[in-house]
């Protein structure tokens, strides 16, 4: 098999106005939540699911997910 560094490397967009309000780790927060919530999202509100989609542990899903406050029930309204 090849080895982990001979993965492609995922495309992410970097058109990013930064400025000094916001840290690398803020736009990191936002993406990873983003990310979270369409995982979720496709998935149903299935936890399991996303996870699995996500390649993460479903215990670090649900840390996330009360992390960043994510309302299951409104997954659809939500960004």
């Amino acid at each position: 098999g090849a080895d982990e560094g001979d993965r492609e490397k995922p495309c992410i967009d970097t058109d990013i106005e930064f400025n000094r309000q916001y840290t690398l780790y803020d736009y990191l927060a936002e993406y990873e939540k983003s990310f979270i919530i369409r995982a979720l999202r496709d998935q149903g509100g299935i936890k399991k699911h996303a996870a699995a989609v996500l390649n993460i542990p479903e215990s670090t899903l649900r840390l996330k997910i009360k992390q960043y406050n994510i309302d299951l029930d409104k997954l659809g309204t939500i960004h």
